[in-house]
């Protein structure tokens, strides 16, 4: 790759005087009312009620629906009328059509039968036909309650169906309320028109309201009218019998909406979500729009509707190169525009050129909006970034200077626009490009690599970027400075990207995951606005890290810092940081096991650590805590450990134990991983050793190559092939530990690497070549790797020549591995 992976309301609400008083009951009184276009305009009263409940289970009133004790019911806190009938299903029939017809007439059914105790007939019902729901799973059946022929709006009933079955009935119809019937007085369109001053008043008929009454609630007539200002309209309520107004709202409301659409979270292969299009612009006749972070917007005016015309912001804009650009139109709820992007076509996850600008406009805006809460001051992040996507190429993803690029699928590559890996690592050359610029090519493919760990808190980069699943490069191998250094680019970059990897991990284990990823993100963001070359990074973190302005006595993170940095040779390992190692554990269980050393399941055992002091003075007042993750198997009683001095260069066994059970039913093998949180007065130290349940009864055997020598061609992979079977090795049987050797000869070993497949495809990174050797006797320790794979099968060792002009010869090649077979008595 190259320099590559390489609106609110139009009139605002004041509340205004009462003009009635609520009783000083439950019931609550809602007071809001419009500002007016005139000083001196009339008080407005507001009596909108909203009647409370409380719960209360009645097994009498359940009698006549043949109650189940399962069933429930609520009341209302004035009146004591019914206002949900909750239960597992309320009647025996079940509605098995799809029909809503079907629905409506259970419901009425139901009604029929129970007009006693819902206070209403199905005669004074009306099917709200806006309100009708059904699918296949829920069904929702609504009804408008009327009362001498005019319509309650403050009252309803509700049917809830699950499968077909009823399960709640929501009793709103205020049946138990007295009506009033007064006659209505003159000049009430004049009360209306005074209200907002309205330039014209259109009657809109008759209905009941509902109030609190001295005895539970009335039901008071009210007209109703449309009241027109010059800029504004509002809906005026004026009681029938006292020409008072009784409510009045805005109904001129501008519209509001969002914009969302699909997107993986990560990469073509997981599912498409739905997520919200923050700093989007979206275009409508006459006008545009911009959404908020949340993928929000207000102040579209009236009738308005929106749509996505390519994915643009105030930050990113997306520009396909080939395909066309997403052209997606809003759908109007009530008073919003919903602005929702999703896939319509069969085209191959891999390929999609319509998700992958839904992809790069999503994930670009993400990263953009994480960094501007730790560096806001960079202006480049608040300039629109050129995000060119589905280039006719293949196979990568570039920063050219002044826009981030991502290509098409193809040649066995997934489109890169549909991978945030390469998102997050392309802007990354974006941002240390225009804050000064890295001076060295490994630091800012390494920078690019970092982006991409904090916002997926994985060390795997590029997952997806070949079809087969494989990534690009991964962290986890630790790269160590100066002798990886050289080899290219983007191998040299891993030193700095595998050393934050281990920093991101190292604080996880003293702050947590969630805390840990926060402060690497500081780190490194923060650094590169400084750092120029990865070399000086360790100096610039602490001076981020520091506290009180004072690196003398270091900073609040420092020994993490340091132990991480040295082991990566970036810093020199400072000796007052090594507080020990816990290089064994020993195991006590002849108080509550067999006697033999050996955690086994049911046994309550002693475990005794050895700390290991590598520093040339003695540490003393030394304490641990251990914690054990991996399952509820192992379970630690007294974590507490203490050493009462740990001699310079030497050892010590914990003076006071820690204690743990294992479970009876843990399986025999088990493993766990014993964390060791140690603390030497100010200094901390975090420690991991693992725990297995079981004695190893598998036995290492060496599997070798055939068929060598191989020749090691320019711009080729030479794969030897090791075929592992034999009486320890079934279809399930896993590796616990292995070694790799590799011998061979080159005339320029920077050009090669050295990978390890699995049986089952997995591939993992062994070894990146650096300078300029001619030879290689290989011999690692990749238990780390591939333990935990299926070890039963074929294993490919593969040489791979990324260069030309140099050849060389794999002369032999072999795998010792020991099976994750273990006893327990």
């Amino acid at each position: 790759m190259r320099s590559d992976f390489s609106f609110a309301l139009a009139a605002s609400l004041t509340a205004l005087s009462l003009a009635g008083t609520a009783s000083a009951f439950a019931p609550t009184v809602s007071s809001q009312a419009v500002v007016m276009k005139a000083t001196g305009a009339p008080a407005v009263g507001i009596r909108v009620l909203r009647p409370t409940v409380a719960k209360v289970t009645d097994k009498a009133a359940f009698t006549a629906l043949g109650a189940k004790a399962s069933w429930k019911m609520q009341r209302d806190a004035l009146s004591g009328a019914v206002r949900l009938i909750s239960g597992g299903q309320l009647t025996q029939s079940v509605v098995k059509s799809a029909k809503p017809a079907d629905f409506v007439d259970l419901a009425l059914a139901f009604v029929a039968q129970h007009e006693k105790l819902l206070g209403v007939s199905a005669k004074d019902l009306e099917v709200n036909q806006d309100a009708l729901h059904v699918d296949s799973d829920v069904q929702f059946v609504k009804f408008k309650v009327l009362r001498d022929g005019l319509v309650v709006e403050d009252a309803g009933l509700d049917f809830r169906f699950k499968q077909g079955k009823l399960l709640q009935v929501v009793a709103q119809s205020f049946g138990e309320a007295t009506s009033d019937l007064r006659g209505a007085k003159g000049g009430l369109e004049r009360v209306a028109s005074a209200a907002v001053l309205a330039d014209s008043v259109t009657a809109r008929g008759e209905a009941y309201r509902v109030v609190a009454g001295p005895k539970g609630y009335d039901l008071v007539r009210v007209a109703r009218f449309d009241a027109v200002t010059e800029n504004d309209a509002f809906g005026v309520q004026v009681e029938a019998a006292t020409g008072q107004v009784f409510e009045l709202r805005p109904t001129k409301l501008h519209l509001s909406g969002s914009a969302s659409g699909q997107v993986h979270d990560r990469w073509y292969a997981e599912p498409l979500q739905i997520f919200p299009y923050g700093d989007t612009n979206l275009v409508f006749e006459g006008g545009s729009v911009t959404t908020d972070l949340s993928g929000d917007y207000v102040s579209a005016p009236d009738g308005a509707q929106p749509k996505i015309d390519g994915f643009e912001g105030p930050r990113v804009k997306v520009v396909p190169e080939t395909g066309d650009k997403v052209v997606a139109g809003g759908v109007q709820v009530r008073d919003r525009w919903n602005v929702v992007y999703t896939k319509t076509d069969a085209t191959p996850a891999s390929e999609d050129k319509n998700v992958a600008q839904s992809m790069i406009f999503f994930h670009t805006n993400k990263i953009i909006q994480r960094a501007k809460g730790i560096i806001p001051s960079v202006t480049w992040l608040d300039q629109q970034l050129v995000a060119n996507a589905n280039l006719s190429s293949t196979c990568n993803a570039h920063w050219d200077g002044t826009t981030v690029n991502f290509y098409s699928a193809g040649a066995d590559c997934g489109n890169t626009g549909l991978i945030s890996d390469v998102m997050y690592h392309e802007w990354g050359h974006g941002l240390d490009a225009n804050t000064g610029g890295i001076a060295d090519g490994g630091y800012s493919e390494g920078f690019g690599d970092i982006m991409s760990l904090i916002m997926t808190r994985s060390a795997i980069l590029g997952i997806g970027f070949r079809l087969d699943g494989s990534p690009v490069r991964e962290l986890e191998t630790d790269k160590i400075y100066p002798q990886d250094a050289g080899g290219g680019v983007h191998s040299e970059g891993l030193i700095i990207g595998s050393t934050f990897w281990d920093l991101h991990q190292a604080l996880a284990d003293v702050y947590g995951a969630d805390v840990a990823n926060e402060m690497t993100a500081q780190f490194a963001l923060k650094t590169v606005l400084t750092a120029s070359r990865y070399t000086d990074v360790y100096d610039a973190l602490l001076v981020v890290d520091d506290d009180n302005a004072d690196l003398s006595d270091n900073t609040p993170n420092y020994c993490t810092v340091n132990k991480v940095f040295g082991a990566h040779g970036l810093a020199v390992i400072d000796e007052a940081c090594n507080l020990a190692s816990i290089p064994s554990i020993e195991v006590d269980d002849d108080a509550g096991g067999n006697g033999n050393g050996i955690l086994e399941p049911g046994e309550r055992a002693i475990l005794r650590m050895l700390a290991q002091n590598a520093a040339t003075e003695a540490v003393t007042g030394l304490t641990g805590v251990l914690t054990v993750a991996g399952g509820e198997g192992l379970n630690v009683t007294d974590g507490n450990l203490g050493w009462s001095s740990v001699p310079a260069q030497g050892t010590a066994v914990s003076n006071n134990p820690a204690r743990v059970t294992v479970a009876d039913d843990v399986a025999c093998g088990a493993t766990f991983d014993a964390k060791v949180s140690l603390a030497a007065g100010a200094r901390t130290a975090v420690v991991h050793q693992t725990l297995s349940i079981g004695r190893l009864a598998g036995t290492a055997a060496l599997f070798q190559a055939g068929g060598l020598p191989l020749p090691i061609a320019d711009n080729a992979t030479t794969t030897a092939t090791v075929d592992v079977s034999g009486g320890q090795w079934d279809s399930a049987t896993t590796v616990y530990a292995a070694r790799l050797k590799v011998d061979l000869t080159h005339t320029y070993i920077g050009d090669l690497s050295i990978k390890l497949v699995g049986p089952d495809g997995t591939l993992k990174d062994v070894w990146q070549g650096s300078g300029s050797g001619d030879d290689l006797q290989l011999d690692l320790d990749v238990s780390a790797l591939i333990s935990g794979l299926k070890g039963q099968g074929t294993w490919q060792i593969q040489v791979i020549d990324e260069a030309s002009q140099d050849v060389g010869t794999l002369t032999a090649a072999e795998l010792t591995l020991t099976p994750a077979h273990f006893e327990c008595q």
